[in-house]
């Protein structure tokens, strides 16, 4: 049987035989491939993320799938992705069908926009540990948070939602529920490193067993990147560089590169959550969802502080006045009630100056009038 091409190279459609059929290529990986297809029944469109020829037989990488189908399947949460399908190609290889999303991925928001405002970083940041709380209730561990695999769906016009992608390389915690998937068949060999350098926590770039806590700190790497718009290795050239800076530097703090001010209380919450010691950090994604629950709640009261004193309106008539708006009214009171007084004052002194003008005229009169007659008198004589 002669070898089938990779149809990501040759154009091909790798679904055909199937009840969908490839659109256009959305992207690939080492591993997979991303179409967008259309149901050629329904007309309907989905993303269908399918296992690349070379490796169809792989059936690691095959079994691999079939674990992040099933995770997606039981996680039914408004921030992770839907899966509505997992078929097979003619050739076996093994694909999923998911939702179609509009949007983009987070790596392409901060190119965009470089940081994001404390509010909006905290609020994205929750979305996703309400996400990673669900998976991890399930004994899903996702292992590979980054922000390439965070994307804003903006269905119309209202505000963004995050949706986790992407569950490739989870880890199954055997026992931590009913609904948890089957794991893997061929578990991930001790010591070999999963997930992306940057994210990584400092067990995982060790090859050490990880468990929740690994996506507490990648979660903690998210958020700080979400305010600083840069990552706290960014200084590291390589990833032996990083994977060093992430055993053995402490992170510098958000504010070390972040343009906008960060509160002192947002900062601490990073920073545990990027603890070193797995102990030390927060013990679950939820404790970590409820410390950034407190944080904004005082964010958003210090913002409406600042927004009711810059546009303050004066008093309606009948409602309670103020300290200080009734000290100006009394003052203002005050200089008028002395303005009239003043001009009372100045009118009394002008009256008063007339009738001794006048006074003073009669009595002039009645002097000359009387040396007249003396006068008179003297020269009849």
């Amino acid at each position: 049987m002669a070898p089938l091409l990779d149809s990501v190279l040759d154009g091909s459609d790798p679904f055909e035989g199937t009840k969908y059929r490839s659109i256009g290529i959305l992207g690939k990986g080492g591993m997979g491939a991303a179409h967008v297809v259309e149901h050629r029944l329904l007309g309907t469109h989905f993303v269908c993320k399918v296992l690349r020829g070379r490796h169809r037989n792989n059936r690691g990488a095959a079994d691999r799938m079939r674990v992040e189908a099933q995770s997606l399947a039981r996680l039914v949460h408004p921030n992770i992705v839907k899966v509505f399908d997992f078929e097979f190609t003619r050739d076996g290889r093994p694909f999923i069908v998911m939702e179609r999303l509009e949007g983009h991925t987070l790596t392409q928001e901060l190119r965009m926009r470089g940081e994001l405002p404390a509010l909006e970083a905290i609020d994205i940041t929750r979305q996703l540990l309400s996400a990673l709380s669900m998976a991890h209730s399930l004994g899903i561990i996702h292992r590979d948070i980054k922000l390439e695999n965070l994307f804003l769906h903006r269905a119309g016009t209202g505000k963004p939602v995050l949706k986790v992608l992407d569950f490739g390389v989870a880890k199954i915690v055997e026992g931590t529920s009913e609904l948890a998937p089957i794991p893997a068949q061929i578990p991930t060999r001790t010591g070999v490193v999963v997930g992306t350098p940057r994210f990584l926590s400092p067990e995982a770039a060790v090859g050490r067993a990880v468990d929740q806590r690994a996506d507490v700190y990648s979660a903690s790497v998210v958020l700080y990147m979400l305010l600083c718009g840069r990552g706290p290795w960014d200084d590291a050239n390589s990833d032996a560089g990083v994977f060093s800076a992430q055993v053995h530097r402490a992170p510098p703090t958000p504010s070390n590169f972040a343009h906008q001010v960060i509160a002192p209380d947002l900062q601490a919450v990073v920073l545990i959550g990027m603890n070193k010691d797995p102990d030390e950090r927060f013990q679950t994604a939820m404790a970590f969802d409820s410390a950034l629950g407190k944080i904004a709640q005082q964010l958003e009261a210090e913002r409406s502080a600042r927004s009711v004193k810059s546009s303050s309106p004066p008093a309606a008539e009948g409602e309670p006045v103020s300290s200080q708006a009734r000290l100006k009214l009394s003052v203002e009171q005050k200089a008028k009630t002395a303005s009239l007084e003043m001009a009372a004052s100045g009118a009394n002194a002008r009256k008063q100056f007339v009738i001794q003008a006048v006074a003073f005229a009669i009595s002039a009169v009645a002097s000359a009038a009387a040396t007249w007659w003396c006068v008179s008198v003297l020269w009849h004589k």
